[in-house]
């Protein structure tokens, strides 16, 4: 069926719903103030409309409706405008709830069949608002009022082709976007009874098992779309979703190997790979208990996995955005290890799930040693604004040491060994660059101010190091000393006040 034939039923009920005074004023007033009028009682008056959605939504949907088609800059003007009534009718609960039964299911069938139309035709600015209209409506009438309607997305995905597919994929990505921003994670500003009715939708979509369907439906989109000829923003937008949604859907439809062996390809992908870290992170974040954690890092392989990239750290041609994505996972990897050892004494099982305390504290100490070399290359990293991305996992990880000191046995001199490597680090990063003039007072710069704040918080750290093992550090400040006076020539000319003043 065409769509101006769907849409004629439409037109005709609302036709004789609506005042077409206000139809001709807001067709004269938007594109009025769309190509750059400027008129008060103008603008008032759509405020005025846009914030009355309840005595408006049905000329919103006539002039929708009725413009279909229409590619001229007055159409489209208005037909987002109609759509921007409609958003702000979906936005409220509390609003909708007002609607009468007979309304909600005219503006239902409207809405339905209009996307049950869809086409790549479409204008593309039409399109783009309409992902945030659809996943409105689904938070509005699901469960209750339509527990079907994810079905009816898939199944429209499921027989669509050519243009139509096209445009019910953007659709249903973009809309799954939309609804991490409206459901999945909820504004501050969401009352009580919004973030319940939230977590119901949650918890029906995953006793329903939409987010099984969704996911799958994602990673079939990214495999489709990682190729040369692939639209990377829409399999971006999938990657997006999944680090979205894993905080609070089953972790197995994430972590299993079709997934992550896409995402390991995907850190090589160009335009990708700072996503692919993204998923990575949020895998890593999700809430569980301590032995369940554990396991998954050692499953996730990250330390082998992102062996090939280490030389980014020490190059000039850093690709400063994706090993500023790598030290941002390596930070979140090396904090939610120590929460697992600095946490193992809560008095709450579930977390410990059938392991001792001390088991989870040996575990995730085992896995701090492990990870010790990557901490390191982040810390190391030529630029500074990469370095201090770990310091908190630095901390951390110095604190735990400090705490297991006397109980390690024959791990001693492997900790004392790692501890001299991070000295070692700590003070490369703290001298001064013997290339670059330094300011300091009120000559200091912004990049100066950076540099000082960062040496302080080392320099905390180096601190920190000292308390643990005296006699390690005392060596390790004869070993600076005996350097610096050996690359010191006979005239002095090499002294240049820019050693680690620390020691």
């Amino acid at each position: 069926m065409q769509s101006q034939d769907l849409f004629a039923s439409h037109l005709r009920i609302l036709a004789s719903a609506v005042e077409y005074s206000t139809v001709n004023q807001i067709q004269q007033a938007v594109p009025f103030l769309a190509s750059g009028g400027q008129n008060d009682a103008i603008t008032a008056y759509c405020n005025n409309i846009l914030l009355n959605p309840l005595a408006n939504w049905k000329i919103a949907c006539y002039l929708f409706l009725k413009l279909y088609g229409d590619s001229s800059f007055e159409g489209i003007q208005i037909r987002l405008f109609s759509l921007n009534i409609l958003a702000n009718l979906l936005s409220s609960f509390d609003t909708y709830t007002t609607l009468p039964p007979d309304a909600k299911s005219i503006l239902y069938s409207i809405l339905w069949d209009y996307i049950s139309t869809l086409s790549f035709s479409e204008q593309s600015i039409i399109r783009a608002k309409f992902p945030l209209i659809l996943a409105l409506l689904i938070r509005n009438v699901f469960p209750h009022e339509s527990p079907e309607i994810f079905d009816k997305c898939f199944e429209l995905l499921r027989t669509s082709d050519g243009g139509k597919l096209l445009a019910v994929t953007d659709l249903i990505v973009k809309m799954s976007v939309e609804l991490d921003n409206y459901v999945v994670t909820p504004s501050r500003t969401a009352n009580l009874a919004d973030v319940g009715r939230m977590s119901l939708i949650k918890d029906k979509m995953r006793e329903m098992r939409v987010v099984d369907k969704l996911t799958s439906i994602w990673l079939d989109i990214l495999i489709q779309n990682t190729g040369g000829d692939g639209n990377t923003e829409l399999a971006a937008l999938c990657l997006s979703c999944f680090a979205s949604y894993v905080k609070w859907i089953d972790i197995g439809l994430v972590v299993n190997e079709r997934f992550l062996t896409l995402v390991y390809g995907l850190l090589s992908h160009e335009k990708l790979q700072n996503q692919a870290i993204q998923c990575l992170e949020e895998i890593l974040g999700k809430g569980m208990a301590f032995a369940a954690k554990l396991n998954l890092i050692r499953m996730l392989r990250i330390d082998s996995v992102l062996t090939q990239f280490q030389p980014l750290f020490t190059t000039e041609s850093e690709d400063d955005e994706f090993v500023t994505s790598i030290a941002k996972l390596i930070n979140k990897l090396g904090l939610e290890i120590c929460k697992c050892f600095d946490e193992a004494d809560t008095p709450d099982p579930t977390y410990l799930s059938g392991s001792t305390s001390n088991e989870i504290k040996q575990e995730s100490f085992l896995l701090l040693m492990e990870y010790f070399p990557w901490l390191i290359i982040c810390l190391k990293s030529s630029f500074d604004d990469t370095s201090v991305l770990v310091h908190d996992y630095l901390t951390r990880f110095i604190s735990i040491v400090g705490r297991v000191v006397g109980k390690l046995g024959d791990m001693e001199e492997q900790v004392k060994s790692k501890l001299w490597v991070l000295m070692e680090a700590i003070a490369s990063k703290i001298k001064y660059d013997e290339e670059e003039e330094c300011g300091f007072g009120k000559d200091a710069g912004e990049m100066d101010a950076e540099f000082l704040e960062m040496r302080r918080a080392l320099k905390s750290n180096l601190v920190s190091v000292a308390g643990i093992y005296r006699e390690l550090f005392v060596a390790f400040c004869f070993g600076i000393v005996e350097k610096v006076f050996d690359e010191l020539d006979t005239t002095f000319r090499n002294i240049t006040g820019k050693h680690p003043d620390v020691f």
